[in-house]
């Protein structure tokens, strides 16, 4: 496989490897750790996958809902679709995957069969009742929670390099309510910004002072994943 930009201006290029005088074959896609990767780094292919497993499960929950109580839906939908949905989630779920709402809109279709809920109700509420997260946020939760553990310094010692995330004190004097967040780089590019280096800062940054201090990964994550889920809920003003 060679990688290559998906707006590069010669785009079938011909690279022959051998090994032992035998030619490899070049791929535009292939899996590797159950994540579907192409030559463009699109994600395309594995959104496509995931696409095709949640309208799968779709179907065959809208059929067997008819002999099982509605409160097993939920179970259905954590066991044969979730697992798809959350695994490297912060790899192929990015925000420069323009494929992406695909997976939102089949995720609606299956909360609104998995809570017998009209096909044109708003699906917020939904999401809310199945204390499940959409796929942007699951993104989101994975990112941030990678952050936690950057900013608590329990990632690998040679994961990242030090000096991969810059604390706003390090890069000036000035005593400012921001002084300990994260520095954020500028960029040029859309590719750069959505970048987990920028959008892991900007998500950290954002987060109230009680969810950065939580005691542990396990109390972050179930109280970052209960802020999210309160987004979905109308507010009472």
């Amino acid at each position: 496989m060679i990688f290559k930009s998906k707006y590069s201006r010669n785009p079938n290029i011909d690279i022959k490897v051998k090994i032992d005088n035998k030619q490899l074959g070049q791929v535009n896609t292939t899996k590797f750790l159950g994540i579907l990767i192409d030559d463009n780094l699109s994600w395309k292919s594995h959104t496509t996958h995931v696409c095709n497993i949640i309208s799968k499960y779709n179907g065959i929950i809208r059929k067997v809902k008819q002999f099982l109580p509605i409160e097993s839906l939920p179970t259905l939908y954590n066991s044969l679709v979730y697992p798809y949905l959350n695994y490297c989630a912060i790899i192929w779920a990015d925000n420069n995957n323009s494929h992406r709402d695909s997976v939102l809109l089949l995720q609606k279709k299956l909360v609104r069969t998995c809570t017998n809920s009209l096909w044109l109700a708003h699906s917020d509420p939904l999401f809310s009742t199945l204390k499940t997260l959409k796929i942007h946020d699951l993104y989101i939760l994975q990112i941030v929670i990678f952050m936690y553990q950057f900013y608590h310094c329990l990632l690998p010692n040679d994961l990242l390099d030090q000096n991969y995330f810059t604390i706003n004190s390090d890069v000036h004097n000035y005593n400012t309510r921001h002084a300990g967040d994260i520095h954020i780089e500028q960029t040029n590019t859309c590719l750069a910004y959505n970048t987990i280096r920028i959008q892991g800062a900007l998500l950290w940054n954002n987060l109230p002072s009680t969810l950065k201090n939580a005691p542990s990964v396990a109390v972050f994550k179930q109280h970052m994943k209960k802020y999210l889920l309160g987004k979905y809920m109308p507010s009472d003003s």
